[in-house]
């Protein structure tokens, strides 16, 4: 691969250990450079060496030389460097970052050289910052405090800053990146996918932890530039929930991220305007599709506000028609969240028509029933008493009679 991208196995050879880069190296280290930048994604993750140790890389540095590996550290040091102009317009590079590193947890020190750092660095600003990168070994350096340090060529150095998101794993550089009123495009791609893998190994309960749930949607339509990677919740009515197909090799093999669900969710003050989240899971059996209705609370990361095309998301958002009569889809400006998952608050599920309508019609004719046999009993009783009393006063009776003294007689 490294041939291909224009790095002979001379130009390796050039690359002499134990001493500083110098101009007898400068083309040799250039084309590494040119080939980090460049290299396929997929095959520089495939190919990382895990069983290769800093220590390795120090003893065998001719051996090992081109070799791909992960190691994390905190930058100490940034300056930018400039080629000659003849190099810098053959390989396209006008400028690169020299990062001064140690390595954890061997505390080796290291050189990283790339084509990107994040913007909040620059030169002369004191640095410590925790960070990691995939890269090249091309040689060892001078010695730093009586240890030989490691030289790296890497595309960029990702930033792993102290909050709940950059301890996920999430390269902060790559919110610079980031566009609002766009769609995802080909520059934001990996953010969006780091960020979707990130939150994916986020916990769902430290997350309610750290969302309270009286966040406005406000400042992520007003100020969205302010709330870049900021951890929020919202509760509101889920109307769709589509699945996302993810068919890019890289993403796949790199994330281990083959689908995601879109969910478009209205909140009490989003005043009619959808807000949409990216979320790798769903609870089970919640329902999907353009038209559902439930209730939801989502914790998520905001990234950007997003411009998306949809034919229908309610009635007043339909679809109209362009000047031939064909239907034409609205461009909706809607704020994008990535987030694990989602609770869903099902509504309380009603008794089967048939069964509660059969019990309770079966109750009222007990009931009626009931009625009807005490007023015949009362009736049949009323009848009987009338009888015996006829009866008794036509032909006497054995009993004793009522008395009725003090009554006036006629």
């Amino acid at each position: 691969m490294l041939r291909l991208l224009g790095v002979e196995d001379s130009h390796l050879a050039a690359l002499v250990d134990g001493r500083p880069m110098d101009a007898t190296e400068s083309e040799a280290f250039l084309r590494m450079l040119f080939a980090a930048k460049r290299f396929d994604s997929v095959h520089l993750h495939r190919w990382i060496r895990k069983d290769v140790t800093m220590d390795d890389l120090l003893k065998q540095p001719e051996a090992l030389r081109g070799e791909i590996v992960r190691l994390k550290g905190r930058i100490l040091g940034l300056s930018v460097e400039k080629p000659a102009a003849d190099l810098a317009a053959r390989f396209e590079i006008p400028l690169y970052y020299r990062c001064d590193v140690r390595l954890e947890p061997s505390g080796v020190p290291a050189v990283v050289y790339s084509t990107a750092v994040p913007k909040a660095w620059f030169p002369g600003k004191e640095l410590d910052e925790p960070i990691s990168f995939v890269g090249f070994f091309i040689k060892t350096d001078g010695k730093i405090d009586g240890a030989r340090q490691g030289v790296f060529v890497t595309s960029r150095v990702a930033w792993h800053t102290a909050t709940t998101l950059g301890k996920l794993g999430m390269d902060m550089g790559l919110f610079d990146s980031i566009t609002d009123h766009s769609r995802i495009s080909a520059t934001e791609r990996e953010c969006f996918y780091q960020l979707l893998a990130a939150t994916g190994r986020a916990e769902m309960k430290r997350l309610d932890r750290l969302t309270p749930d009286d966040y406005s949607v406000a400042p992520l339509f007003n100020s969205p530039e302010l709330q870049r990677g900021r951890l929020v919740a919202l509760r509101g009515v889920a109307r769709r929930i589509t699945k996302i197909v993810v068919k890019d090799a890289d993403i796949v093999e790199r994330f281990g991220i083959d689908q995601y669900y879109e969910v478009a969710v209205f909140t009490d003050d989003s005043q009619g305007n959808p807000v949409i989240f990216c979320v790798g899971q769903l609870p089970a059996g919640m329902p999907r599709g353009e038209r559902i209705s439930e209730a939801v609370r989502i914790p998520a990361f905001f990234l950007k506000t997003w411009i998306f095309e949809t034919a229908q998301l309610d009635q007043r958002m339909a679809a109209t028609q362009d000047e031939t009569g064909r239907k034409k889809k609205l461009r909706q400006v809607a704020p994008l969240l990535i987030g694990k998952s989602l609770h869903w608050y099902r509504a309380p599920m009603a008794e089967p028509r048939g069964v509660s309508g059969w019990v309770t019609g079966t109750l009222f004719l007990l009931a009626l029933s009931g009625v009807w046999f005490a007023l015949w009993r009362r009736n049949v009783s009323d009848r009987s008493y009338a009888r015996e009393t006829l009866a008794r006063a036509r032909d006497g009776d054995d009993r004793s009679p009522l008395d009725t003294s003090g009554f006036e007689t006629d």
